[in-house]
């Protein structure tokens, strides 16, 4: 080979062309684009350095050049040239040189392409996507090789043209969710349209306007005169006026107004109405007017020898007045006359009251003898003038006043004279006299009050009682107490008792009388840590059986911590749940006595009971003996009793006779059982038949009522809402019997009369024109009837609103440990306060309608209410009775009920809750119980037990202080309101190595004190399940668990080992999972070609 380059030009117009030739250098293809095209080129240097380049333009030969490069073997090179114009025809060649010269490459061809025209875009956003009601977002647009745009749907005017290039739009007053929509059009085509939505949040709830309107004065106003009306309001954009003197539009606003309305002639009711968005709202307020004002002229001349002052006045309808009469020296006043009317003190004269213009004249005389009558007042009062000076001849007046709590009791002395009401007038004086006014006071019932140093104590603790009166009372008698208070010896003023060691609460009564009545008061004094004695029931299903059979024993303890039993059959003897329970006897074939005793920690006296199962051994050729009986046998009018019986001797049947209650006529058990009386009035015999196949036998019992007469007396009070009106306007009478089967109206208006409602009512009565009085009668069937009656006074009849107190209770008469309501309503009053009554009576009360609860009572209680106003005081009184103690009563119901309640389920009385009733092993439980009193009383001694599961470890509660002893928990809750709640909950985990399937059972006990008195309780029981889910097997490496199995590497948070170990595993299976494929997939063939080895792939 010569040393000049050998060009080789071997040309490529189209995209993979592929020319050949002779020179050292050739091009050979060349790949183009709309402006760019990459040209590809082979040089020979022969060993030789050799550059090599391109010539390459639009024009032949082509006048740019590309860059150099340095061969020094055959090669391939390649170079691009950019900036060239779609759609044009350029030439290009390759070129070389080294020493041995210059090679050119054959000159070719090729043609760019046009340019692609790209498709438009368009994308949407809103900022913000949610807004409020009434709100504003901004939407903006993002074009690309977009030449148009234009939108539709939205708000605000976004519907049209927009522009092509990014831009923003801002939408004010959105009211709900709106989308909005664009489409861009190009060289390249039109988008899909986008859109995207604005979410408006609901509009804001308008609120409802609300009024105030209030008048001052407002109150007995002058005739003809003015109040001023104060209002403000919100929410409202306008505001209404309508009265008889007040109408038409008013100002809305926040911001108080006001308008005074002068010319009051009549009381009125005046009425604003606002409205706005939210609707309407009222406000109103009653002025009350008196009566119109009539004034007269009183014209006053005197007579030779003096003068009178004024000589004339104006004085109100009904109004008095006085003048001064002077003598002149040497005269005296003869008299004062005229057609005013009135009377002459000294020198001073005042008329009688004035209903018309009238006269007054003052005669004078010449010096006259005159007396002096002096007055004295004994204890309890004043007499008025002390003094006077009357001529020979003439008589006097004076005026007498006794203080509060006397009367006058007579008025004598040596003028002689006569007592008119409180105003004594003497006979005429003929010397110097004198007049003495005495008085007595007034008796009142007494009242007493008890105290007691320390009202709460601890066991074992002591305080003193003490009591003080008024009224001057004639006895005192205690009851009740300890340490000797019960007794008739007590003081009638004040006094002291000290109670001795206390162990328990107890409560101290007190009665004080005197001749016109009596008071009672009480005290408790609270005694904690006390001991609550454990007890305990223990009945039999059937305590008479035939051999052979069998019977159920159950029992019921309370306040106790454990149970034993003894006695008995199939094992009764053992230990007993202290929630109670009930065992089966298995047969029995001897009478069996079944026995049980249950204590507690704060107790030394242990509770027991026994009952005795008699088997009878086919007895059925002896007739049966029944065994009845009543308890008590003795009651008062009104108590009640049980009459119980259990026959013997296998009888087939048994009938009642006589009694009451329905027990005559009706088949009663051939086993044992009892029967309620309900109250008894009169003395009354149950009679019982039982037989079987050998005959029949007839057993009676006698209950003895005392006080066979003692009926509940009815009472009925009755008020208005106004007692005084205008005429033209109407009230409200109310009525409210108690005791009563009957009611009639009588008098009043509007159909007043006829048969009334024995039960609280009211009737409207409608418009009056005068005064009406409204009276009812109340009346049962055993007592006669009450009657009542209430007046409205109308116009111009003056009342002088004293207050009005009617008090009354449900029942006047109860059983020893009874209770009732006491109920008062009053008028006119602005005050009211209690006396006497029971524990809690005393002090201020609402002016009512009201009610009282008057707790457990075992001695009669008067309760008194005194209510009051600026015009005085009223005030009524109220007896309960209470019949003498029973012994031995059936327990009397509950005043108040406690139920534990939970979503799970409503129809049991208590039902504690848990949050997992398929635990794991190691699991927590949140164990809840919730507590409510529905009852009308507060409950006392309230606790909870709650017995946990063996299987579970106690870990916390709330409340955070129970007593524990071992998985037992008390908790002491202490007093619980008429419809208070609570809640009490344990957090308890379950231990780890309890088996699945287990049962584990949360039982629940609330034991409390009812108002009576007597101790209660509720139980209920929730449970759960101990449940184990399957788990892998594990390896514990380097204190690391490795799961291994199946579901090793089958991704999620456990894909990835966590151990060298497993990195190893993972390493080793990717390595012979690679040589398996290889293995199976590839089969190596050798070619050789040109003394060159290529390996292919089939």
């Amino acid at each position: 080979m010569n040393t000049r380059i050998k060009l080789l030009i071997v040309g490529t117009i189209a995209l993979f062309g592929f020319f050949t030739g002779g020179n050292m250098v050739s091009a050979q293809t060349v790949v183009a684009h709309c402006d760019t095209a990459t040209m590809t080129g082979t040089v020979y240097p022969n060993g030789s350095r050799t550059e090599a380049w391109f010539d390459w333009g639009a024009t032949t030969p082509p006048s740019f050049h590309t860059a150099h490069y340095t061969f020094y073997s055959t090669s391939s090179y390649n170079d691009t040239i950019t900036g060239l114009t779609p759609s044009t025809r350029y030439y290009y060649r390759a070129m070389a040189q080294n020493a041995g010269g210059l090679a050119t490459g054959q000159t070719k061809d090729f043609y760019t392409p046009a340019c692609p025209v790209a498709a438009p875009t368009v994308t949407l956003s809103a900022n913000p996507m949610t807004v409020p009601y009434n709100g504003t977002s901004t939407i903006t647009w993002y074009p690309n090789n977009a030449t148009s745009c234009n939108a539709t749907g939205g708000s605000d005017g976004w519907t049209g043209p927009r522009s092509s290039t990014q831009s923003s739009f801002t939408t004010t007053g959105l009211k709900s969710n709106t989308t909005f929509y664009i489409t861009c059009k190009g060289d390249g085509g039109t988008t899909p349209q986008q859109s995207i939505t604005v979410n408006v949040d609901n509009p804001p709830s308008t609120p409802k306007p609300t009024v105030s309107l209030s008048a001052f004065p407002k109150n007995n106003i002058v005739y003809g005169g003015s109040t001023t009306l104060t209002w403000s309001s919100t929410n409202a954009t306008s505001c209404y006026a309508s009265s008889g003197s007040w109408s038409g539009n008013k100002t809305a606003s926040t911001s108080q107004t006001t308008e005074r309305i002068n010319n009051l002639t009549y009381s009125q009711t005046f009425t604003l109405t606002c409205t706005g968005a939210g609707g309407d709202a009222s406000a109103s307020d009653y002025v009350t007017v008196g009566s119109q004002i009539v004034t007269y002229t009183v014209t006053a001349t005197a007579g030779n020898g003096g003068t009178i002052n004024p000589s004339s006045t104006v004085v109100n309808s009904g109004g008095i007045t006085s003048f001064t009469v002077s003598p002149n020296s040497g005269y005296l006043i003869n008299s004062v006359s005229g057609s005013c009317g009135g009377n002459l003190s000294g020198n001073i004269y005042t008329t009688n009251p004035i209903y018309s213009n009238c006269t007054v004249y003052a005669n004078f005389t010449q010096n006259q003898v005159t007396y002096t009558v002096t007055a004295t007042a004994g204890n309890g009062g004043t007499i008025n003038p002390s003094s006077t000076v009357v001529n020979s001849g003439g008589i006097t007046s004076f005026t007498i006043s006794a203080n509060t709590g006397y009367s006058i009791s007579s008025v004598t002395g040596s003028c002689g004279g006569n007592l008119s009401g409180n105003i004594y007038t003497t006979n005429p004086i003929y010397s110097n006299c004198t007049v003495y006014a005495s008085f007595s006071s007034i008796t009142f019932a007494p009242t007493v009050i008890l105290s007691a140093d320390n009202q709460n104590l601890t066991s074992g603790g002591n305080t003193t009682v003490r009591w003080s009166t008024t009224n001057n009372p004639t006895s005192c008698t205690a009851s009740g107490g300890t340490n000797g208070w019960a007794g008739n010896n007590k003081s009638t003023s004040n006094g002291s008792f000290y109670t001795g060691t206390l162990y328990s609460t107890t409560t101290y009564y007190m009665t004080c009388s005197n001749s016109v009545g009596q008071s009672t008061d009480s005290i408790i004094i609270t005694v904690s840590q006390q001991a609550q004695n454990p007890s305990v029931t223990l009945t039999a299903g059937s305590t008479n059986i035939t051999s052979g059979n069998s019977t159920y024993i159950t029992w019921t303890p309370y306040n106790a911590t454990s149970c034993s039993a003894s006695g008995g059959s199939n094992g009764w003897s053992d230990y007993k749940s202290i929630n109670g329970g009930s065992f089966p006897t298995g047969a029995l074939y001897n009478n069996t006595t079944y026995s049980i005793t249950c204590y507690n920690s704060s107790s030394t006296i242990p509770a027991y009971a026994s009952v005795t199962v008699y088997v009878n051994n086919n007895n059925y050729n002896i007739p049966p003996i029944i065994n009845l009986t009543a308890n008590p046998t003795y009651v008062t009018s009104g108590g009640s009793s049980y009459i119980s019986w259990n026959p013997t001797n296998n009888p087939t049947y048994c009938t009642a006779s006589n009694g009451s209650n329905y027990w005559s006529g009706t088949t009663r058990s051939t086993y044992s059982g009892s029967f309620p009386t309900g109250a008894l009035y009169t003395t009354t015999v149950y009679t019982m038949t039982c037989g079987n196949s050998a005959g029949a036998t007839t057993e009676s019992v006698t209950v003895n009522v005392s006080n066979q007469n003692t009926y509940l007396q009815p009472s009925v009070s009755i008020t208005a809402d106004r007692t005084n009106i205008s005429s033209g306007e109407n009230t409200i009478v109310r009525w409210y019997p108690i005791n009563a089967t009957s009611c009639y109206a009588s008098g009043g208006s509007n159909n007043w009369a006829g048969t009334k409602s024995i039960y609280s009512n009211s009737f409207n009565t409608g418009t009056l024109s005068y005064s009406t009085t409204y009276t009812i009668s109340c009346s049962n069937y055993n007592s006669g009837s009450d009657t009542k009656s209430v007046t409205v006074i109308v116009g111009s009849q003056q009342n002088n609103n004293q207050p009005t107190v009617a008090i009354a209770t449900d029942e006047e008469s109860v059983p020893y440990n009874g209770t009732t309501f006491v109920r008062w309503y009053t008028a006119n009053a602005t005050s009211c306060h209690a006396s006497g009554g029971s524990s809690g009576w005393v002090g201020t009360k609402s002016i009512g309608p009201g009610s009282f609860y008057t707790g457990s009572l075992t001695t009669n209680k008067t309760y008194t209410l005194t209510c009051t106003n600026n015009f005085g005081s009223a005030s009524d009184s109220t007896t309960v009775s209470v019949r003498a103690q029973t012994i031995n009563n059936p327990k009397p119901t509950p005043t108040s009920l406690v139920l534990i309640t939970s979503s799970v389920d409503r129809n049991q009385p208590i039902v504690p809750t848990i949050d997992n009733t398929r635990p794991k092993p190691g699991d927590e439980i949140n164990y809840t119980v919730n507590y409510q009193n529905i009852g009308t009383g507060a409950i006392t001694n309230l606790t909870l037990r709650m017995d946990l599961p063996y299987e579970v470890n106690y870990m916390f509660s709330t409340p955070n202080n129970p007593n524990k002893s071992g998985n037992t928990l008390i908790f002491n809750l202490g007093t619980l309101k008429a419809n208070g709640q609570g809640t009490v909950t344990v957090r308890v985990k379950v231990r780890d190595n309890i088996p699945a399937g287990t049962n584990l059972n949360f039982p629940a006990t609330l034991s409390y004190t009812d108002p009576s008195g007597f101790p209660q309780s509720v139980n209920a029981n929730v449970s759960a399940q101990v449940w184990n889910e399957p788990t892998p097997t594990t390896v514990i490496e380097d204190n690391n668990t490795v799961q291994l199995g199946a579901l090793a590497f089958l991704g999620g948070a456990n894909f990835f080992p966590n151990t060298l170990l497993g990195w190893l595993l993972i390493i080793l299976f990717i390595v012979l999972l690679v040589l398996a494929i290889k293995k199976a997939y590839y089969n190596p063939e050798t070619t050789t070609i040109s003394k060159k080895t290529t390996t292919t792939h089939s």
